[in-house]
């Protein structure tokens, strides 16, 4: 169910996906598609992982293709009001003391090739943006996909890219990652010094030198979540 490389490299050549999932199936997805003379790129991270995690990507992936071919030019932050409404009804999730609490944090980008613009919004899940040698957070909503006690509409955010921009999603599966000689978490702080460093490469050389640096920490451990991590620049 996820997009073919194929079609990501003919519309966004410079770009990276970084996909490893804990178990077979993963509660971590990316989707891609072309939306008129836009691209809509999703990185989610779903409740759980192994086949519970699976089963929510595969309501998430069918979900944002239903809204993006129903909606006539919806904003990022609308599929994801719309997704969450979706989520809620198929979960059964009527107010916040609903029992079932599964859902999923996910940073959606609207990339206008034609405007270097990029729409985006996010539920937990931030974007970064390197820009001229420094990291820029664009903050997301603090809520999920999913029922939530202060539930509110999701912020739309609009960036004008500049020549040399890039542009990181991600789970929390890389700076979560348990290993080191102290066995701690990898951390944000390390992940964004990492990114930094690197990003002026190639993207794909950025993938490899992140492959390399997770495996180096995780060690001998174990895996203790799926990793998504998605690089790309116009």
């Amino acid at each position: 169910m996820l997009p073919h490389d194929e079609i990501i490299d003919a519309m966004l050549p410079k770009h990276f996906i970084l996909f490893n999932p804990r178990d077979i199936v993963s509660g971590d997805f990316y989707f891609f598609k072309p939306l008129g003379n836009k691209i809509v790129f999703v990185a989610a991270d779903c409740t759980g992982h192994g086949v519970p995690g699976g089963f929510m990507s595969m309501l998430g992936i069918s979900y944002l293709g239903e809204i993006t071919s129903q909606l006539k030019e919806p904003s990022a932050a609308e599929i994801i009001d719309h997704l969450r409404e979706k989520i809620k009804l198929t979960l059964g999730q009527t107010d916040e003391g609903s029992t079932q609490k599964d859902g999923m944090d996910l940073a959606i980008c609207i990339i206008d090739t034609d405007k270097k613009q990029i729409q985006y919004s996010g539920a937990y899940n931030p974007l970064y943006v390197i820009r001229k040698g420094e990291l820029d957070i664009i903050k997301a909503d603090r809520q999920p996909v999913a029922v939530y006690f202060k539930e509110s509409s999701f912020t739309n955010h609009i960036v004008d890219v500049k020549p040399g921009d890039k542009f990181y999603m991600f789970s929390d599966g890389y700076p979560d990652q348990i290993g080191g000689p102290k066995q701690r978490k990898f951390m944000t702080k390390n992940f964004k010094t990492l990114l930094l460093e690197n990003h002026q490469l190639p993207m794909e050389d950025q993938k490899q030198i992140l492959q390399k640096a997770i495996d180096e920490w995780k060690g001998d451990s174990m895996q203790i979540d799926d990793i998504l991590v998605v690089g790309f620049e116009l």
